[in-house]
């Protein structure tokens, strides 16, 4: 579970960070930067759909998360 968290909580930070610099950026145009399916990233974001440990890489990235945090994250799974 603290996997799922952890995912979840670098994925609302990584888009707040975009959405500060641009305000108009949207959830829509995240997914197209994850290349996931836009009401898959928000049911990710709520909760109601688990990560597997391949998807979580294929997120990490995607958001060009650094070796160290990627290496804490996918350790959790």
């Amino acid at each position: 579970m603290r996997e799922q968290i952890a995912i979840q909580n670098k994925l609302r930070c990584k888009y707040d960070e975009i959405q500060n610099r641009n305000p108009a950026y949207s959830l829509r145009s995240f997914s197209r930067k994850l290349k996931i399916n836009p009401s898959a990233l928000c049911e990710i974001l709520k909760g109601k759909r688990r990560v597997s440990r391949k998807m979580a890489e294929r997120l990490l990235a995607q958001m060009g998360a650094d070796h160290l945090e990627t290496g804490n994250i996918l350790g959790l799974f």
